[in-house]
Order: structure tokens, then C-alpha cells, then sequence
């Protein structure tokens, strides 16, 4: 893991399916991806990814985080709200990247069922 425990596995899982992710390697890169948290973007400071835990109403967790990915082409901002099963995976409920000069991306979001 690149940062184990709790709302750090969403992170490492995320980052794992972002370097496998044709369209993520198109705007940012191939190959493993630099992780850095939320701050002023120098390098040498220390950040941390932003995370909000919750617990829902039928006891599983729910994860908020944001951090940066750096690639060989881009940098680009990820966020991303996800549920833990009962495997221990993550299931995505929202996921976008932000690359600088280019629309976010949104490559997971919330399906809104029409009410009848």
C-alpha cells in the first residue's frame, strides 16, 4: 500500500485503477503516478490528501478524499466518494480528475433513478 489504513486505501486502491485507466494515461501519463496531498504544490512541503470519513446508516463506511496525481505528461487533481463493501473493496459513487486547461473528467458518478 501507498498509504495503509482506513480512508489511505481508498487512495492507494484509487490510484491503482487511475494508472490502469486508458483515458487517465492519455491526459496524464503511463507508468506509476507521484501522489501528493492537498497544498501549495512545492514539492518539498509536507500534505497531506484531504479525507472525510462517515459512517452510513447501515454501518458502512463512506469515504471523501482529494489528493493530486503526477504523471509523465500532467498533473491532475482526484476526488473521490466511495463505499467500503463487505470485502473490504471500494465502491465508487463519485470519481473526477482535474488536469490544469482541460474540462474535469468524470469518470464515476451517483446513476439518479427517475421517480415514477
Amino acid at each position: 500500500l501507498l498509504f495503509p489504513g482506513g480512508g489511505y486505501s481508498l487512495i492507494d486502491d484509487t490510484v491503482r485503477r487511475l494508472e490502469d485507466n486508458e483515458e487517465v494515461q492519455r491526459l496524464v501519463g503511463k507508468g506509476k503516478f507521484a501522489v501528493y496531498g492537498l497544498g501549495d504544490g512545492h514539492h518539498n512541503t509536507r500534505r497531506r490528501p484531504w479525507i472525510e470519513k462517515k459512517i452510513l446508516p447501515d454501518g458502512r463506511n463512506m469515504v471523501d478524499a482529494a489528493f493530486y496525481i503526477e504523471g509523465d505528461l500532467n498533473k491532475a487533481k482526484v476526488v473521490v466518494e466511495a463505499i467500503e463493501q463487505e470485502d473490504g473493496t471500494w465502491k465508487d459513487e463519485y470519481l473526477s480528475i482535474e488536469v490544469p486547461g482541460m474540462p474535469k473528467k468524470i469518470l464515476a458518478q451517483p446513476v439518479i433513478k427517475p421517480t415514477p
